[in-house]
């Protein structure tokens, strides 16, 4: 009976391994429109000026794998410039994966991440930033994380601060979706709502 128990339990391990990828890769599909996979480097955006609606990088719009890095700072010198969500609600709307890590920094006009990544699921760690996988810092009108996809970290941990208007974050189990048990998650919201 134990090698029956023992091989079925090895079968179901290796469905689940064969059908994991799928659920977490399942095909994405933006106006009843299959979209391909594609694969990018690493996104860092640092300059708004033409950012939503320029040539310059609209390859990337559309990209629903990033090997590397997410980084989005808007430089002091640059924050006069209003990035229009409304004109392209979805920056990438087809990101869901990023092998490393994703750092959202001194953005004026975001609201909710929902805004710039609606259908990111994984967030790979590969690369950290002082062991943090996800860092969202100093965004002055960011309400809300809004990933709701978002259903694993697989290495590093979670930093949230500096984000005044931002709520919820402690309604999260980071823990959930982090996969070490070690992994840091830090938010301050309770700062700014006891104000």
């Amino acid at each position: 009976m134990r090698k029956r128990g023992f091989s079925s339990s090895l079968a179901l391990k290796f469905i689940l391994a064969l059908l994991l990828p799928c659920v977490l890769g399942e095909e994405i599909y933006a106006n009843d429109t299959q979209v391909p996979e594609k694969i990018c480097g690493s996104i860092h955006i640092r300059n708004p000026i033409g950012f939503s609606s320029g040539p310059k990088g609209t390859q990337n719009y559309f990209c629903t794998v990033v090997e590397g890095d997410f980084t989005f700072m808007i430089p002091r010198e640059s924050r006069q410039h209003h990035i229009d969500y409304e004109s392209a609600p979805h920056v990438f709307p087809y990101l869901r994966e990023i092998t490393g890590h994703v750092v959202i920094y001194n953005n004026i006009g975001l609201v909710s991440l929902s805004e710039m990544l609606p259908e990111l699921r994984v967030i790979g760690g590969e690369k950290l930033i002082v062991n943090y996988a996800l860092v969202v810092y100093k965004n002055e009108n960011l309400e809300d994380v809004g990933l709701q996809k978002l259903a694993l970290i697989k290495n590093g941990g979670v930093w949230i601060t500096e984000n005044p208007r931002l709520c919820n974050t402690r309604n999260i189990d980071w823990k959930l979706i982090t996969s070490s048990p070690v992994a840091a998650v830090r938010t301050d919201e309770e700062k700014y709502l006891s104000k």
